[in-house]
């Protein structure tokens, strides 16, 4: 967990809970510490969720999904990794996470950490909803 002080806020930055290197113990572990750290902050003013565009959510991302709804933590997915796909495969699957996730279109935004698609408007995003909370 890496955090990250700024005039009116703290960043946190979460590891994966689904972290490939990790064994099936450690990865268990990560989500429980997840879980702990988002339910012991009651002024937690939302959640930046990456999703890889090429894998579905997985049960812990349904449960993680379960658990900011029960909390009311506002959540924007950054599907990542957006590239990988081409543009019309992408949009569709943009559309198709949207739906079997339940969220608000604008709750979805495509990103590429490689080509840098969507990584200015992510902070645009990111930075508005600090200023909002």
């Amino acid at each position: 967990m890496t955090v990250f002080r700024l005039p009116d806020w703290y960043l946190v930055d979460l590891p994966g809970y689904g972290y490939a290197r990790a064994g099936k113990a450690e990865r268990a572990g990560l989500s429980t510490l997840i879980r702990k750290y988002i339910s012991g902050r009651p002024d937690l003013a939302g959640m930046v969720w990456l999703l890889d565009i090429r894998r579905d959510p997985s049960a812990q991302d349904w449960d993680m999904l379960e658990l900011l709804a029960d909390r009311g933590v506002p959540v924007l997915v950054a599907i990542t990794k957006a590239d990988k796909l081409a543009h019309g495969a992408r949009a569709a699957r943009r559309r198709e996470l949207v739906q079997s996730l339940a969220l608000e279109d604008d709750q979805v935004q495509l990103t590429s950490s490689t080509t840098g698609l969507g990584i200015p408007e992510l902070g645009d995003t990111i930075l508005g909803l600090l200023e909002a909370a």
